[in-house]
């Protein structure tokens, strides 16, 4: 997508798959730290009243109370055009359905999994709020094996009414399918349906509707039925389930935390989509990106003398063009380092000519600019890169790996648009 200025962000990619509201990938203009953001904003046309309006309104409601352990941090929220939007911290990980893949989790991964959830959605609960859509593709798992709780547009206080059957299919409870006053017991139920999903390495309920819920019986597969906490949060009956409270408190097992790291690193560092393949709606934002993430560049604003105080077109595109590259950069900067790692090269930083006067240094280390297209070789590993003009000076945290392509280029300010 070509990058949009949305109010006091610049959205560089677009989330596809999405069908309640438009998410996109964001900076913040004038966060110099090119922190990425998840935006979210109902689709041009939608009515400030509608469902996809009030759900990024319950949001930034839920996720603005307090710090939730387990969930993405908000940001910031508002209103634009009348229309609501919300911005919340960019988790860097692998949905769950996308990490399970048709593979089971170990006995010891699926209840990592069932405790880590559970533990966020108790706290939740003691707040008097009902997540309401709990599944395999709203549960992200990090590389360190942590799991992360999103989407809360389904949201409800606990005993609130819904407008209608709410939840995904094979993972709401009979009750939310059947549209009922929202309960903690439902969240429950949801979070039995994901971790015996673990277990099989498949849905426990292959559902496409939600009215197929008042049909599931009690029998259970006997891998799901032999881990009785997770039979009986299946239990039909809502007040036969335990409290997220108490399945927080189940014992972990060895080696499940280091299961969840290896197949969410697996994960990330696959092939990226074919060409002309749409990438699902989950995949990890690394191979949804993965054509322009290639080769990051760092812009190197040229100063000049001041701006007009109404900035023409031109430069609102140089200052845009900028900001994007500075946000490309912080994939860079975010990553983790692997241990072991293996086709050790050399990365480039390649420096196309650049002002008179202009410094660069390197963890400190000032280094002699070589002619344009000339390589200027860098070992894999962090690095600080600072960029010192006569004017201005720009830092820039950058995490090298092997084959990576760090490409700083000046960005000059256009001439005044003589229209």
């Amino acid at each position: 997508m070509t990058p949009e200025t949305f109010g006091e962000h610049l959205l560089v990619a677009r989330l596809p798959g999405r069908t309640m509201s438009e998410v996109f990938l964001g900076v913040r203009l004038g966060d110099r730290t090119g922190r990425l953001l998840v935006v979210k904003r109902p689709a041009l046309g939608e009515r400030p009243s509608g469902a996809v309006a009030e759900a990024i309104r319950r949001e930034a409601e839920v996720l603005g109370a307090r710090r939730w352990p387990g969930t993405a941090a908000l940001e910031s929220s508002g209103t634009l055009g009348g229309l609501p939007w919300v911005a919340v911290e960019h988790v860097r990980g692998v949905p769950l359905d996308q990490l399970l893949a048709g593979r089971p989790l170990s006995e010891a991964g699926a209840l990592q999994i069932g405790k880590d959830l559970a533990r966020t959605l108790a706290e939740l609960h003691a707040a008097g709020w009902v997540h309401g859509d709990v599944a395999p593709s709203n549960v992200v798992v990090d590389d360190a094996g942590e799991i992360v709780l999103v989407d809360f547009g389904l949201a409800r206080r606990a005993g609130d009414s819904r407008e209608g059957p709410s939840g995904k299919p094979g993972y709401a409870s009979r009750d939310a399918a059947l549209g009922r006053p929202a309960q903690p017991a439902d969240d429950v139920y949801a979070w039995g349906a994901v971790v015996a999903e673990c277990l099989l390495g498949r849905r426990l309920f292959d559902e496409q509707e939600l009215a197929q819920a008042s049909s599931r019986g009690p029998q259970l597969p006997a891998a799901v039925a032999a881990h009785a906490a997770v039979a009986a949060a299946l239990s039909l009956d809502p007040n036969g389930r335990p409290t997220a409270a108490e399945l927080a408190e189940l014992p972990a097992k060895p080696g499940g935390r280091a299961e969840l790291a290896e197949r969410a690193l697996g994960a990330t560092s696959g092939p990226p989509p074919e060409p002309g393949v749409g990438a699902p709606a989950s995949a990890p934002v690394e191979r949804l990106t993965q054509p322009i993430s290639a080769a990051v560049a760092v812009a190197v604003p040229v100063v000049g003398p001041a701006a007009p105080a109404r900035p023409n077109r031109a430069l609102l595109g140089a200052l845009v063009a900028g900001l994007l590259v500075v946000a490309l950069l912080s994939f860079f900067a975010g990553r983790r380092t692997v241990k072991n790692q293996v086709d050790r090269r050399d990365a480039k930083i390649t420096i196309p000519s650049l002002p008179a006067r202009t410094e660069i240094q390197i963890d400190g280390r000032t280094v002699i600019v070589p002619e344009a297209g000339r390589p200027l070789r860098i070992e894999p590993g962090r690095h600080t890169i600072t960029v010192s003009l006569p004017r201005d000076e720009r830092e820039y945290d950058v995490f090298v790996e092997p084959g990576d392509n760090v490409v700083l280029v000046p960005v000059t300010r256009l001439k005044k648009d003589k229209n």
